[in-house]
């Protein structure tokens, strides 16, 4: 499956639902749907559980996104 750089894609690549990862980085469901919809975004911590879980670079995220890798 071809990486396309959004956190639900990300999200679901990995196999898990919104209360999977919830739950695995202490958050609630409400704001990982805030982070997929683009409402907020993940501080510092947050981005360095999210790599941990979902297998992946921040950076490589944010490449992907912007169109440049």
């Amino acid at each position: 499956m071809k990486r396309t750089g959004t956190l639900k894609q990300w999200r679901m690549f990995a196999g898990l639902s919104r209360a999977d990862l919830a739950e695995r980085i202490k958050k609630s469901e409400r704001t990982i749907q805030n982070w997929e919809e683009g409402a907020s975004q993940p501080d510092a911590n947050d981005i360095m559980e999210l790599e941990q879980v979902l297998n992946i670079k921040w950076a490589e995220v944010i490449l992907v996104q912007k169109g440049l890798s």
